[in-house]
């Protein structure tokens, strides 16, 4: 039974352990809400991501938001993170703050500078106090 425990143990530390995303800086759009321009660096070796995003909501308010992501690897080229940041919301008579989460996957190809990444993006609005669940995207984004 140790065994096995320790073999657990070794592949689950293994697969959350590794670094190995191959590229540092990716910039791209962004088709989903918010809609726009998504610019992710990784740091660590690839154990974070720091994500830029500039857009739109359905509303029309201008969105300007950063995420910090934690990624976890499933081989060399597909990773998924989970993640939390803020956002700034500038509408035509008001501003706004929100807190955003997010949880995502991406796959960045071997053979092409271009990363494909769908993510979850649920955001709390501090000033009207709401929660919009529904916020979700696919980002195309060139890397560097």
């Amino acid at each position: 039974m140790k065994k096995y425990l320790i073999i657990g143990c070794l592949l689950i530390f293994g697969i959350v352990g590794a670094k190995a995303q191959s590229y540092g800086l990716a910039i791209g759009v962004r088709g989903g809400l918010p809609g726009g321009l998504s610019a992710k660096q990784m740091m660590n070796g690839g154990v974070y991501g720091l994500e830029a995003i500039v857009g739109f909501d359905y509303e029309r308010n201008l969105n300007i938001g950063g995420l910090f992501e934690y990624q976890f690897y499933i081989n060399r080229s597909t990773n998924w993170y989970l993640g939390a940041g803020g956002a700034m919301i500038f509408g035509e008579k008001n501003v706004g703050a929100g807190v955003d989460f997010v949880a995502g996957i991406e796959w960045t190809f071997d053979n092409y500078p271009l990363n494909l990444a769908f993510d979850w993006k649920p955001r709390y609005v501090i000033f009207d106090q709401k929660l919009a669940w529904y916020q979700s995207a696919v980002s195309i984004r060139y890397t560097l």
